[in-house]
């Protein structure tokens, strides 16, 4: 990616989660409904990009409503059209059977796409670098988490709650398979619906994990 580019996908993404319909969305979700339904207070990081995929899921008029995005559209569809009316050729190729709705919404998905990659990355970046001792201090109580570790065994994002039983058991270990490096972690007693282990998809930074109980 560019550095334009790159620039102009933040100043994108800074618009919409200041946008009233992303404040609006942040304001509705509940922790309380977090748990009943997952049995555990989910990560932010996971909140928050739900919010944005709802965001894009919300009506094109609103959506549109983020000037940022407007302009970014609107710039994609004049280069568009600018390409498919270069010659006849061109025209007749893909100009007759352009529709503009199923463009737009392609448009917008790649848009999402790439917004959620940078999103996470921030988030990540709010956690990487603290000991499990720091960031247990910035995680809801009464959890029990796995949290992922680079070489000097500081965070690399934040911790994934695990269960609120904080007497539980987790055990972990690392398994490769096809290339994929993923972390396996081992609940005992099993949660309530019966689960008794977790799979996590290792980053290249993350060698071990280790335990926060809050």
């Amino acid at each position: 990616m560019l550095k334009g580019e790159e620039e102009q996908l933040n100043k994108i993404l800074d618009a919409v989660l200041n946008s009233g319909v992303f404040q609006k969305l942040r304001s509705e979700y509940d922790a309380k409904e977090d748990i009943e339904f997952y049995g555990v207070q989910r990560r932010r990081t996971s909140v928050e990009l739900d919010l944005l995929e709802d965001f894009f899921e919300d009506d094109l008029e609103n959506i549109l409503k983020v000037e940022e995005i407007w302009k970014w559209l609107l710039h994609e569809i004049k280069s568009h059209i600018e390409w498919i009316t270069y010659d006849v050729k061109e025209f007749v190729k893909e100009g007759l059977g352009f529709e503009m709705e199923g463009f737009v919404n392609e448009k917008l998905n790649c848009l999402q796409s790439e917004l959620a990659e940078i999103y996470e990355e921030r988030l990540d970046l709010e956690w990487r670098g603290l000991t499990p001792e720091e960031a247990k201090e910035k995680l809801p109580k009464n959890q029990l988490y796995i949290a992922l570790l680079d070489k000097d065994g500081n965070l690399t994002r934040e911790p994934f709650p695990i269960t609120r039983n904080t007497d539980a058991k987790l055990t972990w270990k690392i398994e490769t398979e096809k290339g994929k490096r993923n972390i396996i972690v081992n609940i005992k007693p099993p949660l309530a619906n019966g689960t008794s282990g977790k799979v996590l998809r290792l980053k290249p930074n993350e060698v071990s994990a280790t335990t926060i109980k809050t």
